[in-house]
Formats: structure tokens, sequence, C-alpha cells
């Protein structure tokens, strides 16, 4: 199991319960009548994801059996505050690390890099590349929310290493792509077909559309090297943090460019960028 995402709302009419993780849920206090304003009871959830190979089931019964994959499937299993399944979603991967991320509605928010053709609820989702990227949203019971594709048509790699959500919903995703991608802005090419760069895009939490998406690639006119989107976070305002690492140089647009320190060539480097929300 490579990733857990706790989320917990507690239930005013509830006594105080022990989670997967072990921690004590402390209820809200509440005295006289529930206002009209007061906003919904949520349930706790608690989300994993990670790879399997062949046949897992996080339910009750065969019912609940996730899709055998022979050659690496991702997972995405849900669970309330006792520790009992609500819902699980497999589907073909390879080898892709998937990431999960709940909101502050216990919404779930799963990214992960997909081969095939998938449908979680909506549309079919064909994959057009060697690996294209998906991005889906599901509420608290497991109802399809929206889902989204991205990738190059051309048969190369759009793939993430991390995602964040913001305080508002929207999740912010990075990672790196081949060839182009388009998140529903402008699109984002590298300099040459067999150049790597990196990407943060950030989408609209009710729908998925797209809210902005950052190219993290070679500064014009430099030998093209290798960027990726390593790590994201965002903070209590809103701004995405990205981490991720280069060669030669990197440039995140509108000048913000950075070059190899010395004696570095062809090492990766570091860097850190943060975005206005």
């Amino acid at each position: 199991m490579r990733q857990v995402s706790r989320h917990r709302v507690a239930d005013h009419r509830a006594a105080p319960s022990k989670a997967a993780s072990g921690r004590r849920a402390v209820p809200f206090a509440r005295s006289g009548a529930p206002s009209a304003e007061e906003p919904p009871v949520l349930a706790a959830r608690v989300s994993a994801t990670g790879i399997y190979r062949g046949e897992i089931n996080f339910g009750p019964d065969a019912t609940t059996v996730l899709p055998e994959q022979s050659s690496g499937g991702a997972f995405l299993a849900v669970f309330d505050g006792e520790g009992n399944h609500v819902y699980s979603v497999g589907l073909a991967c390879g080898d892709t690390w998937p990431k999960v991320a709940l909101d502050a509605e216990s919404s779930v928010l799963l990214a992960t890099g997909y081969i095939g053709t998938v449908n979680l609820g909506g549309d079919d989702l064909p994959s057009s590349g060697s690996s294209n990227m998906l991005v889906a949203k599901f509420d608290q019971d497991g109802v399809h929310v929206w889902s989204k594709s991205f990738g190059d048509a051309e048969n190369r790699e759009t793939d993430l290493f991390d995602m964040a959500v913001a305080p508002d919903g929207d999740p912010v995703i990075t990672g790196f792509f081949k060839g182009s991608v388009t998140f529903g802005g402008a699109t984002l090419e590298t300099a040459e077909e067999t150049d790597t760069d990196g990407f943060l895009v950030r989408l609209n939490g009710e729908d998925g559309g797209h809210v902005y998406s950052v190219q993290i690639g070679d500064r014009a006119g430099d030998s093209p090297g290798a960027q990726y989107g390593k790590g994201v976070g965002v903070d209590a305002m809103g701004r995405a943090v990205v981490a991720g690492t280069f060669v030669n140089s990197v440039d995140f647009g509108a000048g913000h460019t950075r070059d190899d320190p010395p004696l570095t060539t062809d090492i990766p480097n570091v860097v850190m960028a943060r975005m206005s929300p």
C-alpha cells in the first residue's frame, strides 16, 4: 500500500470512536436546536491507494473483488471511520503509483497514470499514448462526480508524481510529459520529441475544468535537459508550492529561470517555486 489519506469530520450524535489509525475522534459540542445555516454532518472517511497484481479485495465478500490485473493495476479503497469498506475501484495502470487526496467534504480525488480504456462512472476514457494521466473525483459514498484524461496522441507519456488539494477543493497535480499535453488551457509542448518537461496543473474541484497549467521546461535556446515536477503542496491561501529537478536549465515562464550551478552539468538539481492562487 503506497499512500493513505485520512479525513475526519466528527458526527455530533456519535460517541467518540477510534479510526483505522488508532487516533481518537472528538465530537462537536452543540447545544440548542440546529440552525438552518449549519453545514450537514459528514461521515469520516479513510482512503488508500497503490498498485496490485492479480486480484485484491478490500470488501466483505466476492462482490467487491477488484478486476484481475496481470501487469499492474491501481486501486482506490475507501473505508468509514470504523474501518468498514465503503467502496473500491481498480484499473489498469502498469507500474505507475497513483495518488489520493480528500477534500473538506470527504470527497475523494484520485490521480494515476493508466493504459487502455477506463470508465469510472462517466464517459469512456481511452488512453491515447503509452501512458495517460487520469484524474477523477468521487463523493463520500463513491458516486462518480467527474473524471478527466490527459495525454499525448503520439504514443508518448504523461504521468504524475504528486497531488494536493487546495482549501477550495481544487486538485493540484505535478509530474512530467513527453511531446505535448493539453489540460484545458494552452498546449504544453517539449522542445524535442525525446525531451522531458515537468508540469503543474490546477483543476476545478467542482467539474474538473482547467484553472491553470504551467510548463516546467528548458529556457528558450538552451540545450534540452530534463525537468520533472516531483512534489506539490498548497498553503492556506491556495498558493501551490512545487518542487522538482532539472538538468541544464529550468523555466517556469514569465522570465522565472534558473541555470545549472557550476560543475553540476548532467546532474539533476533541485528547484522549488510558488504560484499565485
